[in-house]
């Protein structure tokens, strides 16, 4: 809708960068997702920045290569980008997936499955992935669930390892304007329970967590910020995520609409100190 209404004289687009982030996440204590190479050779399946800029037009949203967004401080953004995100590559995809049908941890008939909310981009991002997977010589199908369902089965492929029919899925998070409201929920084993599960990965590194630890118990900035580099280095390359968008939020409104505010979060602030609607 945004280039329709950009053409409405009677209609202004406030447009900012959001604190979102938007991922491919593996279920990384049971096969597939356990094995690293599975994780790299979904990874090098598609095209991420062709997928991204084919359900955003460029418009409203981007890349990501982390999970800290591009505005907010300790991204890393750019030694992610060219350091640690894989490029598609179809040859080393299908070796991967060759390989692990040779070592028994796929069978040869094997179908994946990709999980994701019933929202429309992140349908047309596992279809895009799913695609890309068939072309590489894995089976794959999409997936799109309600929250109540999509949340027992990634709680269930925890909790209960027979039931763990969950390689990998698409899931969203919007946090404060801290790192640490990114990485500590993602990627510390502390959320990494049922009980607290925003690490729907499963993931646990105790290299991680201590650098996590220490990033929130110093009032010094740089530290901190030096710190939560390191750890994002080690998650990402461990690629327990494929990294995939962070929104621009957006909002259109009638051109008599004045001293409007977007917010980062995507919140409709009625009232705060500088504003009583």
């Amino acid at each position: 809708d945004v280039a329709r209404l950009k053409a409405n004289p009677d209609v202004d687009i406030l447009q900012a960068p959001s604190l979102s982030y938007f991922y491919v996440f593996f279920n990384t204590q049971h096969a597939p997702g356990n094995d690293i190479r599975y994780r790299k050779a979904v990874y090098m399946s598609v095209n991420w920045d062709a997928a991204v800029y084919s359900i955003f037009q460029g418009l409203t949203g981007i890349r990501a290569y982390g999970c800290i967004p591009p505005k907010l401080w300790a991204n890393d953004r750019d030694y992610l980008q060219n350091k640690v995100a894989l490029k598609e590559d179809d040859a080393q995809a299908k070796k991967l997936f060759a390989e692990l049908k040779a070592d028994g941890v796929i069978p040869e008939d094997y179908t994946t499955t990709i999980y994701c909310p019933v929202d429309p981009r992140r349908i047309q991002l596992a279809t895009i992935l799913a695609t890309n997977l068939e072309e590489n010589g894995l089976k794959a199908k999409v997936q799109p669930l309600d929250w109540g369902p999509y949340l027992d089965l990634v709680y269930r492929s925890k909790s209960d390892p027979t039931a763990a029919s969950l390689d990998q899925g698409i899931l969203g998070w919007s946090g404060g304007p801290d790192p640490n409201n990114f990485i500590y929920y993602l990627f510390d084993s502390d959320n990494a329970t049922v009980g607290s599960a925003d690490n729907l990965a499963w993931y646990k590194n105790p290299k991680v967590d201590e650098l996590i630890k220490e990033a929130s118990t110093t009032l010094d900035q740089a530290k901190r910020k030096d710190l939560y580099v390191q750890a994002q280095r080690i998650i990402y390359e461990d690629y327990v995520h494929i990294p995939a968008y962070h929104y621009i939020e957006t909002v259109g409104l009638r051109t008599r609409v004045q001293g409007f505010i977007i917010d980062a979060q995507g919140y409709p602030i009625l009232c705060d100190p500088y504003h009583n609607v």
